[in-house]
């Protein structure tokens, strides 16, 4: 056999590894590196795939710890971290120290930059190619490093939040500890942010179509194709293919060909620091990253073994992936002489080269002997199927219109056409193989519909697709997008303004403190907490205003009632002890706007009095200003218009901003907030009356919320988790148990329930987490799987199974 690859002679395992009696994986040949504690301190440990035994690869270095193990694209060199000290949790701002390459068998290890930063959990380089890797520096900024010469180049500046950029191997997108998958502008050398995603631990595969990453407490492992946007899952939480009750999946990593997919896994422990999580690797289809076969467990030991990377050997005869019907030709690059082929099928020739035709979808393993020598190779036949259109969108604020498909296409000479006619300039392929973009000669407005046609796929054997007609509706809100500065509809939609400077979308990550939480509808919901915007979004609505003198401020809002404040912040672009560029504020059952116009004196910071909102529905409310007209509307309705305010925005700084208070707090504002637009320009009666009637159908779409009111009694509680339990979750959900004494409002027929609590929010451990057995509550409740918003959060729930319970939600943390 033509295939080896040198592991480790370190340390071995002392005994439980050896004990489980594992023996080859059946994977291929190749390793498997990762960190465990199982020694006392974190090392890098390997194992071959091919092994039964473990062994410790990095060196020992007292004092220190070993993380973030990730291997070259040509499996010759592993990079790792060497941290200071021991941590119980993940350092908030990521951790530094000397990054490291060490050769798989043990030998060259070298330190090859003084001090490289994770970026937050424990993930710290990525290998572009044998020679070149890309890390964040010390001071967060992302560098290209050419391994030889030491020589590196910067490629984005220092994130605004966090540890830093990670980029992938193709400099396309971007992400930091939180799966935020932003794009990467090269041109600019500059990121086009996006919101982070539920979960943790984000990763890229190698070719630049995917990201991946931990999507909740224990999984599920999603993957998102990086273009379309696609969301989809690798493994769901206690997945039936997994062995042993392993369900508790984190620390996802794919191999640099996609061929294999590790991760850990535990039974239902989620301390990253010391529960027994155990490796696991699976093969995958690298262009749909499906798992092929089950999970194989790698490690059998009580410590935590965590963050694997694996490296999969090349076969002699390579791996092929096609589309039945699905030629190959292997080719044993030796003599003339004849080779006995055996292609798996029931097939089998006499030649000097294997050529061979599949008909049937399947995994086939290909075998060439001649005398004693013996090769082998792998073919993977998919299903011959057209390509299928998975998505549209709308660029460049409408300018282009592209169609995403699901695998890379030809496009001869397509049809195209629009119902209403519209003008097409011109088509073309897409850089990725996998999109159309159709230049309109005008920005795309309403509703229409596009036919396609003469499009097929790139197999041997093109699968036409048949005539289609996409229906493309653009966002139904706001109506206008030219102007957009920020843009918060709720939390769950994209979100995105394009950015004229980068020439791509970007959007607003706001970051929940206090007791500030999402509802069912992904709406904010504000009272002893508030959002944050990130530093560039608060730049941006400095900024953008200030250039046009002009500005427009959107919003849907509902205050709590019976509640009239002496003057809550619902948003500003202010600082407390410095100043402001604007408030919105509500002062008693009346809003108001407090607008910097000027430098200093009483009429640099007019407030202007607006109307009065009620606190039993929702209102749509916009204030435009532009210097000398201030323009107040109400649910699409003009109700006051002054000229008393006078000046422009010369005089605005940079402020942070902050949606339900302002920096510095005390001045919070109660109730639920959602369709936040901040223009660089002032919005007409016309259009605000669209945004309104527009907004309104969004809401008027929503299904009714099922709420019970009960009075009942604490019979058990679940566990509370410590903050370093957690980590890297900042909040979390407890499971309590009830016997319903009262139903005060809706219909619940069951006299046993199970709640799920806050328990922690913000880092902060709440009251009800210290409720006591027995004790008696109010509790307005909520089915739990009505509230889609919970998913991606810790919850403990370590009482005894009873299915007949079912579960609802208690959306109040102040309870207790």
């Amino acid at each position: 056999m033509r295939e080896s690859v040198a592991v480790a002679e370190g340390p071995t395992d002392p005994g439980p590894e050896k004990a489980s009696g594992t023996a080859t994986t059946g994977l291929g040949s190749g390793f498997v590196v990762w960190e465990s504690n199982r020694g006392g301190r974190w090392r890098i440990w390997i194992r071959g795939l091919d092994t039964s035994d473990p062994r410790q690869l990095s060196p020992e270095e007292p004092g220190r710890q070993h993380c973030c193990p990730h291997i070259s694209p040509d499996g010759a060199w592993v990079a790792y971290l060497s941290l200071d000290g021991g941590h119980r949790k993940y350092p908030e701002g990521g951790a530094s120290g000397p990054l490291h390459l060490i050769s798989p068998d043990g030998s060259g290890d070298r330190v090859l930059v003084t001090e490289a930063r994770t970026y937050f959990e424990n993930r710290a380089v990525v290998w572009r190619g044998p020679a070149e890797l890309i890390y964040i520096s010390a001071d967060g900024r992302t560098l290209l490093l050419e391994v030889e010469s030491g020589r590196s180049r910067q490629l984005a500046r220092g994130a605004l939040e966090g540890p830093g950029w990670l980029l992938n191997a193709t400099l396309t997108h971007a992400t930091t500890g939180w799966p935020s998958f932003s794009s990467y502008e090269l041109r600019a050398r500059r990121v086009a942010a996006r919101a982070p995603l539920g979960g943790c631990q984000p990763y890229f595969s190698h070719d630049g179509r995917w990201g991946f990453w931990t999507a909740g407490a224990g999984g599920p492992l999603h993957r998102i194709d990086l273009t379309t946007r696609q969301i989809s899952t690798i493994l769901e939480k206690n997945d039936p293919r997994m062995p042993d009750g392993y369900g508790y999946a984190y620390f996802p990593m794919f191999s640099r060909d996609g061929l294999l997919f590790a991760y850990a896994a535990s039974q239902n422990q989620h301390d990253h620091f010391r529960s027994d999580y155990e490796v696991f690797v699976a093969e995958t289809d690298p262009a749909s990253l499906e798992l092929l076969e089950r999970p194989v467990r790698i490690t059998h030991h009580p410590a935590s073994d965590r963050f694997p990377d694996v490296f999969l050997a090349p076969l002699p005869l390579g791996r092929h992936f096609g589309e039945a019907p699905f030629t190959v030709r292997l080719d044993p690059g030796a003599s003339e002489a004849l080779w006995v082929w055996d292609f798996g099928d029931g097939s089998s020739a006499r030649s000097t080269v294997g050529e061979h035709t599949y008909d049937a979808p399947g995994r086939y393993r290909v075998v060439a002997r001649q005398g004693q020598e013996q090769l082998s190779g792998q073919v993977v036949v998919r299903a011959a199927r057209p390509p299928r259109p998975v998505e549209v969108s709308l660029p460049d604020n409408g300018r282009r219109v592209v169609v995403h498909f699901d695998e890379e296409v030809e496009l001869d000479d397509p049809v195209l056409g629009f119902a209403s006619g519209r003008q097409i300039l011109g088509w073309s392929l897409g850089a990725d193989g996998r999109s159309l973009e159709i230049e309109l000669a005008e920005p795309f407005r309403g509703l229409d519909r596009l036919t396609l046609a003469g499009l097929a796929d790139r197999a041997q054997r093109p699968n036409p697709m048949a005539a289609a007609t996409l229906d493309i509706e653009p966002p139904l809100w706001p109506s206008r997008r030219e102007g957009l500065v920020l843009l918060w509809e709720t939390g769950e939609a994209a979100n995105l303004v394009y950015d004229p400077e980068l020439g791509a979308d970007r959007s607003a990550s706001l970051q929940a403190t206090g007791l500030a939480r999402l509802d069912r509808h992904f709406r904010m919901v504000l009272g002893g907490g508030a959002f944050y915007a990130d530093s560039e979004a608060a730049a941006q609505v400095r900024k953008a205003p200030r250039h046009t003198n002009s500005l427009s401020v959107e919003v849907t809002l509902q205050p709590a009632a019976g509640w009239t404040p002496p003057g809550a912040r619902i948003i500003a672009s202010a600082n407390r002890k410095r100043g402001q560029n604007f408030r919105l504020l509500q002062r008693g059952p009346r809003l108001s706007l407090s607008l910097r116009t000027g430098n200093r004196g009483p009429r640099a910071n007019p407030e202007v009095e607006l109307f009065e909102i009620p606190s039993d529905r929702p209102s749509h409310v916009v204030v435009t200003y532009a210097p000398g007209r201030l323009v107040a509307y109400l649910n699409g309705e003009k109700v006051m218009e002054t000229d008393s305010v006078q000046g422009d925005f010369f005089h605005w700084r940079d402020y942070p901003l902050v949606i339900g208070d302002e920096w510095g707090g005390g001045g919070d504002w109660r109730g639920t907030l959602e369709g936040v637009a901040i223009y660089d320009r002032v919005l007409g009666g016309e259009e605000v009356r669209e945004n309104f009637e527009r907004y309104r159908a969004k809401i008027a779409a929503r299904p009714e919320a099922q709420r019970f009111t009960v009075r009942a009694r604490l019979t058990a509680r679940s566990k509370t988790p410590t903050l370093a339990e957690i980590s890297p979750y900042r909040e979390g959900l407890v499971v309590y148990e009830y016997d319903v004494l009262e139903v005060l409002e809706g219909d619940l027929a069951a006299e046993r329930i199970r709640v799920a609590h806050w328990a922690v929010l913000d880092g902060r451990i709440l009251p009800m987490a210290r409720a006591a057995k027995d004790s008696i509550f109010i509790l307005t409740l909520e089915p739990f799987r009505a509230n889609p918003q919970l998913a991606s959060l810790y919850r403990s729930e370590t009482l005894e199974p009873a299915s007949a319970s079912p579960l609802l939600y208690a959306p109040d943390p102040g309870l207790g």
